[in-house]
């Protein structure tokens, strides 16, 4: 079992599940059975992420999130803060799609045991167990890039908790916008913006959740 995977199925399954049901997962001892428990409440709810309308955002600069939304817990065992960002994508383009339809592109940062993770989760395959090279540019070039690994279910991909992850989303906190694309071979490329405005508001709210005063 992989910890990116894992990291993952409790991720996607967190934002789109009630919290009842997530707890439930938590509270499963066994990785391999509680890591089954969130994979199966992610693929039966992989389709509703919120709605762009939904998602409220202000007008007063102080408190402006722009379109950012959180979600907070607490590990039942160890008493520790999880607190998850997402964000969705202005655009989104999955290019092995034959009738180019829209896709959400969800950008999920999660600050779990003071640790931050980076991902972009899809709702089609869009990466291969050899994980995707990915170009990105946040804010003003250079362009960088990478490789990062996929998801199990393979409609995810980031840098998750690597040091680059934590570069990136130091840099999206200075940023107004970020594109990145994707390349996975047979499954083809994706491209998805985001607009980063927000994000410094709103984690100000949430102290120390990354690791950060």
């Amino acid at each position: 079992m992989s910890q990116s995977s894992l990291f993952f199925s409790f991720l996607a399954s967190f934002i789109i599940l009630p919290s009842v049901a997530i707890a439930a997962c938590q509270d499963i001892a066994n990785d391999a059975d509680r890591l089954k428990c969130y994979d199966a409440a992610f693929r039966n709810g992989v389709s509703t992420f919120p709605d762009k309308s939904t998602i409220a955002t202000s007008s007063t600069a102080a408190n402006d999130t722009g379109a950012w939304t959180v979600e907070e817990t607490t590990d039942h065992l160890s008493k520790q803060r999880k607190v998850i960002f997402y964000l969705q994508s202005d655009r989104a383009q999955v290019f092995s799609d034959p009738f180019a339809q829209s896709h959400n592109a969800l950008l999920i940062l999660t600050c779990d045991y003071k640790k931050p993770n980076l991902i972009f989760a899809f709702t089609k395959l869009v990466a291969g167990s050899r994980g995707v090279s990915a170009s990105y540019r946040i804010g003003e070039p250079p362009v960088k890039s990478s490789r990062w690994k996929a998801s199990q279910d393979n409609k995810a991909f980031g840098p998750w908790d690597s040091p680059e992850a934590a570069k990136m989303i130091a840099a999206m906190l200075g940023s107004e916008d970020m594109v990145v694309r994707s390349d996975a071979e047979t499954f083809g490329s994706t491209e998805a913006t985001y607009r980063l405005a927000g994000l410094k508001n709103i984690s100000a709210k949430y102290p120390g959740a990354c690791g950060r005063p």
